[in-house]
């Protein structure tokens, strides 16, 4: 299994750093979700070209969780947080 730490770019784990305590007891519920089911929870957004992987969008809270699967659709990978409040 990937560390939490691996799960996340750098600039989404430094937008998460800067969440108060109840976005990040969501964020992390969506993104533990996320990892339980890769394809379920989120909506694709970008990406949808031959080339590229597509990107996902997945709401916590008052956060959009943003990320990729990795090419068979296992491994998850957080590209960056939006803060939609």
């Amino acid at each position: 299994m990937t560390s939490w730490d691996d799960l996340w770019s750098g600039t989404a784990l430094a937008q998460y750093e800067k969440l108060g305590a109840e976005a990040r007891r969501q964020v992390e519920a969506t993104v533990r979700q996320i990892c339980a089911e890769p394809g379920g929870i989120g909506v694709a957004v970008a990406g949808d070209g031959p080339q590229t992987r597509p990107i996902y969008a997945a709401r916590a809270g008052s956060v959009l969780v943003l990320y990729q699967l990795d090419s068979i659709g296992e491994m998850v990978h957080v590209l960056r947080l939006e803060y939609r409040g």
